[in-house]
């Protein structure tokens, strides 16, 4: 469907989707690891696309795309929610309802397709257990630090700073520190890595939500050291 869309969508004088190309519907192994490839197919422009084509097609056709683009709705609020720098500032905020919309279609889906007894038909009538359960943890991780942050601590939430650098930096201080090519470390290469981390590298991200205004410190810094 994403294909047949691009392609009509190429024999258009205004495109409706400026930013689409044949790397994004036809990615090489490197590519499929960009998530602004993703990003593009699962849009507000993506769902635009999606809309027009439909609108261009038989009322059986329009039928078939139904479903796709009520996919696409739910996706494009995930990518535009997850790249928005507006803070959550209380639990009453309107995407945050909306989040949670999406989230249940998802399962809906989900539980609609398990009843059937059939795993092949489960198999093909799902996404991924990977991409569900990524879901799941993104739902209910972000929904977790809202209960902490916005909630208990009275501190905003930017949806935008959210990432994974602090476990990256780690990682790759670690094979930077020692291990060099080393993807399998044992315990004891492990440990001595983390201690030198802990003691002296900076693994905090200045994109974070922890609201850092000065150059992050060494874990190690201002640690009391008791007397000898």
């Amino acid at each position: 469907m994403w294909i047949d869309a691009f392609t009509w969508d190429r024999l258009n004088t205004f495109k409706s989707h400026q930013k689409l190309t044949s790397e994004h519907i036809f990615p090489n192994g490197a590519q499929k690891m960009r998530n602004k490839l993703a990003y593009d197919c699962l849009n507000e422009d993506m769902l635009h696309l999606m809309v027009s084509y439909a609108a261009s097609l038989s009322p059986a056709g329009q039928e078939d795309l139904s479903q796709v683009i009520e996919f696409l709705r739910r996706t494009s609020f995930l990518v535009n929610f997850f790249l928005d720098s507006r803070p959550v500032k209380c639990k009453n905020d309107q995407r945050l309802t909306t989040l949670r919309e999406a989230y249940d279609w998802f399962k809906a889906w989900e539980s609609e397709v398990c009843i059937d007894e059939d795993v092949h038909k489960r198999h093909r009538g799902l996404l991924t257990m990977e991409t569900r359960e990524d879901l799941d943890f993104l739902y209910h991780g972000f929904m977790s630090l809202v209960d902490i942050c916005v909630d208990k601590l009275h501190i905003p939430l930017v949806p935008s700073r959210l990432n994974s650098d602090v476990i990256e930096n780690i990682f790759c201080q670690q094979r930077a520190i020692y291990h060099g090519a080393n993807t399998n470390p044992n315990y004891n290469e492990y440990r001595t890595g983390i201690n030198s981390i802990i003691l002296g590298q900076t693994t905090t991200s200045r994109k974070s939500n922890a609201g850092i205004k000065e150059p992050a410190k060494p874990f190690a810094l201002g640690k009391p050291v008791k007397p000898h």
